[in-house]
């Protein structure tokens, strides 16, 4: 999907667990130093999102391209890692997308993540010149009916990924919100 080099991108579908766990260990830091009321639903959302785009973007930075990830945040507002370790192969990988969605719906259904981000990369028609973008696509969820899609996209310019304008949409209870500009 992206334009970095094909030997950067030949092992891209190894999850960068260094990056990502630099990643959460922030969020899990700043949780801990003020942590949201669980009533929050965007607030918790938005930890996750602070957390996920940062990874995708060092995951886009290292090897050109990045695999789905989840992540949950527990009762206590730890920011954990979900769902297994990335595979090389197409068929499996695609397996392993359901079943990490999977794992998500479940984790918050069940009660063990009162928030879940799952972050995946897509392509986007964006204006002004509605140009298809590649972009950084973050779909959050809170057990308190807060849901909302962030669309991020994203070019490489000298060897960094520089990122756009973020796209929200927005949902309470299954009711739409307007879409927003972050």
């Amino acid at each position: 999907m992206s334009q970095a080099p094909a030997a950067a991108r030949s092992d891209a579908r190894v999850l960068d667990r260094r990056t990502f766990s630099i990643a959460l260990l922030a969020l899990t830091l700043a949780a801990a130093a003020g942590a949201q009321p669980a009533g929050k639903g965007r607030a918790d959302a938005e930890a996750l999102l602070r957390t996920a785009v940062p990874a995708a973007q060092g995951m886009l930075r290292l090897h050109g391209e990045f695999m789905p990830f989840g992540i949950g945040m527990t009762s206590a507002g730890e920011a954990v890692e979900v769902g297994e370790s990335s595979e090389a192969d197409p068929a499996v990988a695609q397996q392993r997308t359901g079943r990490l969605r999977e794992a998500l719906a479940g984790g918050l259904k069940a009660g063990r993540y009162r928030a879940t981000a799952y972050a995946y990369e897509a392509r986007i028609t964006a204006p002004p010149n509605e140009r298809q973008r590649e972009a950084i696509a973050v779909a959050l969820e809170h057990r308190e009916g807060y849901s909302a899609v962030v669309v991020i996209p994203y070019e490489f310019v000298n060897g960094e990924v520089r990122l756009g304008a973020a796209q929200r949409i927005e949902r309470h209870r299954g009711k739409p919100a307007a879409a927003q500009r972050k």
